[in-house]
């Protein structure tokens, strides 16, 4: 097997690979908004549950309380280290690809050296 045909089948799996990452990441971007309403919901059932009055807060409140909580925090952690896998598989493979037009363009100036001599 050529070294071309070697970085072919490796910028396919890499491709691959860049796939997956991104549905990952996509998956976690389209799960933000659900994830703040959950973790809000979760705060509004437990500040009824342990407020004497049993009084509900505001959503301004309560969408400001779901962003600053740890669960929230831990969730953009995972967005963002999903999205940071999806970039370097991006690369990995936008590499490969330079890197097999480099070698067939010197493959093919040195056929024409070849002829030439």
């Amino acid at each position: 097997m050529s070294r071309l045909e070697e970085i072919i089948l490796e910028a396919e799996t890499v491709g691959y690979e860049w796939v997956e990452a991104r549905q990952v990441a996509s998956r976690l971007q389209e799960l933000r908004k659900p994830k703040l309403y959950q973790i809000a919901t979760k705060i509004s059932e437990e500040v009824r549950m342990n407020s004497p009055l049993r009084k509900d807060i505001s959503e301004n409140k309560l969408e400001r309380l779901a962003y600053a909580s740890d669960d929230y925090s831990q969730f953009i952690e995972e967005m963002t280290e999903a999205e940071k896998c999806a970039e370097m598989a991006r690369i990995r493979y936008e590499s490969l690809i330079n890197l097999f037009e480099a070698l067939r363009s010197e493959y093919s100036l040195k056929k024409a050296e070849m002829r030439m001599v």
